[in-house]
């Protein structure tokens, strides 16, 4: 009898067991399903900012050297390393909706922001004098300067969407890391040229418009 409940008790327990597991693994797939929702509808929404691109005429037509991702004591090495980073902080701070929260009044949230390594001069122009061979490169870590003035000095959402392009796409495109599949080509920068160039051109657009 002692032997048939204590059968029970622990079929019991497995059960438990069993569906805190099933649970879990519930709730954590949509978790997963919901990050996934919110990054689309991110990138759909920095993808087309002012205007709307036909993706199929959307496409890398040149890439940079890729020698600077052989050398790994290179200068050119630890410049994509921190570019990098810098990428990775923008997904951060932008990501999941909150770019929408930097609204002009919200001193708190641009006060984090401005102090973070993303929107620092100097990190910008250590990168792109440690690759001062690729002039097209240059010329974007420029547009990233002109950028990111313009985020801090008129709290620009705007600014802060196009500095995540060209991180995005110089990241994932330019130099590509090893086991990574890059998604979301925006067509931002010189560095990895479009074939469709409407977007690098609203950049400097819009670079050109708000520079004071």
């Amino acid at each position: 009898m002692k032997q048939n409940k204590i059968g029970i008790i622990i079929g019991i327990i497995s059960i438990a067991a069993f569906l805190t597991l099933l649970i879990a693994t519930i709730v954590f797939a949509n978790k997963v399903l919901e990050d996934e929702k919110q990054k689309t509808a991110y990138y759909a929404d920095l993808y087309g900012l002012t205007e709307e691109l036909d993706e199929t005429n959307n496409v890398p037509i040149k890439f940079p050297s890729q020698e600077y991702l052989i050398d790994q004591g290179s200068k050119g090495y630890n410049a994509i390393k921190e570019l990098r980073v810098l990428h990775s902080q923008s997904d951060y701070f932008l990501m999941g909706g909150r770019l929408d929260h930097y609204t002009s009044d919200a001193d708190e949230l641009w006060s984090k922001i401005i102090e973070s390594a993303f929107l620092q001069q100097s990190e910008y122009e250590s990168i792109r004098d440690n690759l001062l061979d690729e002039a097209d490169f240059t010329k974007d870590m420029n547009n990233m300067i002109s950028l990111l003035n313009i985020a801090t000095k008129q709290r620009s959402l705007d600014a802060l969407r196009y500095m995540h392009r060209i991180l995005h796409d110089i990241d994932l495109y330019g130099f590509t890391a090893q086991g990574v599949t890059p998604t979301g080509y925006w067509g931002a920068t010189h560095t990895v040229p479009s074939s469709n160039n409407s977007q690098l051109n609203e950049i400097t657009a819009f670079i050109e418009k708000h520079t004071l």
